[in-house]
């Protein structure tokens, strides 16, 4: 997706449209991606072969559901 930055023309009204709508679908994905990277340190594949890397991330992402749910149920503030 194209963004306006320093040498990039502004985006035309039908862009921002097109953007605003992809926006809504990313913006969730983005968010638990975000999370991996940032609280779970998932930057690179840990281990050689798909088996391996599909249950670390399955782990991973079971992490993060649990912790979520805890937040959403007792009203807790997100930890890190």
């Amino acid at each position: 997706m194209r963004r306006p930055r320093k040498h990039h023309p502004r985006l035309s009204p039908a862009a921002r449209r097109r953007h605003a709508r992809i926006e809504r679908v990313r913006r969730p994905v983005d968010h638990v991606f975000g999370t991996l990277k940032r609280s779970y340190g998932y930057q690179r594949v840990r281990y050689r072969g798909l088996a391996r890397n599909t249950t670390e991330m399955w782990f991973k992402l079971l992490t993060y559901n649990l912790r979520r749910a805890d937040r959403l149920l007792t009203g807790a503030p997100a930890s890190p």
